[in-house]
């Protein structure tokens, strides 16, 4: 996801910036692997600092969050807990739906809600509070929403729309494809890892996109091997072919948040590449464990 971070009328400066993408970069991925941008927004206030995120998770649906603080980074991490909310939520919102549709509601015309989720500002200005849509969140847990369950925080329009006879029939999706690579390969621990570090007889393999790395760093001395390019740099007789994956050495991927990694070290152990682990929740976990992290230039 590419993330756009600004000031308004001010420099962020580049240790803001790379906390402020990092940490919207975690929690959206977290929840949503495919949104489609990021942008977050800094401003002085009279007590302090504002922060405004606001993320596409696709074209026509976006989130917003602010937070507020006399420190510009702990307003970005007020704002952060507040989307993160709001993506559980929208998350959970959009399961409960797909568990009520029947059978013979693929080609009918639904009457469903847009929901567009207002920022802090949003709602002030129609007189409702945001506290207690947070407090009903935290106090629901994993537990399914009653349907018509209502928000302050929610605003939304009624729309008709016509669910679309897809023209492929998927016979076997992500989760399953997950299950079978994480029966087959070996994962370790964050902390397991962070022990082979000096290992002379492991290598690191980042496969996060180089905009990834660039934002957020990567684990020390690891190799940077795009998902789309690992087939070609592993089999020996392709013309992109990297004598770093010709080592009589254990291959440690990692992706953002094990994903990746678990379906591209199957991969790997099926062409032959032996042996291979993946890291347990991948760099965000990594991150998360204040574990050694290696910066990476934009060229």
């Amino acid at each position: 996801m590419q993330i756009q971070v600004s000031g308004k009328n001010m420099d962020t400066g580049g240790a803001f910036q790379e906390h402020a993408e990092a940490s919207l970069n975690a929690v959206v991925e977290k929840y949503f692997q495919n949104a489609v941008s990021g942008h977050i927004t800094l401003e002085r206030a009279d007590a302090g600092f504002t922060v405004k995120t606001r993320v596409a998770l696709s074209r026509r649906m976006e989130l917003e969050a602010t937070g507020k603080a006399q420190d510009a980074h702990a307003a970005l991490d007020a704002a952060i807990e507040h989307a993160e909310k709001r993506l559980r939520r929208h998350k959970r919102r959009l399961k409960n739906h797909r568990n009520t549709l029947s059978k013979g509601e693929e080609n009918e015309v639904l009457a469903v809600p847009m929901t567009v989720y207002a920022s802090t500002e949003q709602l002030a200005d129609k007189g409702l509070d945001d506290t207690q849509m947070d407090a009903d969140d935290d106090a629901s847990g994993d537990e399914p929403l009653p349907k018509n369950r209502t928000f302050p925080a929610v605003l939304e329009t009624q729309t008709a729309f016509r669910n679309l006879t897809m023209a492929q029939k998927i016979t076997k999706g992500i989760k399953e494809l997950l299950a079978e690579a994480n029966a087959v390969v070996p994962s370790i621990s964050v902390e397991e890892a962070a022990g082979l570090l000096n290992s002379q007889d492991h290598v690191f393999i980042d496969l996060r996109d180089i905009r990834e790395l660039q934002r957020s760093g990567k684990i020390p001395n690891a190799f940077s091997c795009p998902r789309g390019m690992l087939e070609f740099w592993i089999d020996p007789e392709s013309p992109y072919h990297k004598e770093l994956f010709n080592q009589d050495k254990t291959y440690v991927f990692y992706c953002a948040s094990a994903w990746r990694s678990a379906l591209s070290a199957q991969v790997a152990q099926q062409m032959g590449l032996s042996p291979v682990t993946h890291i347990a929740g991948g760099f965000t976990a990594w991150q998360k464990a204040a574990a050694p992290i290696e910066p990476v230039e934009k060229k």
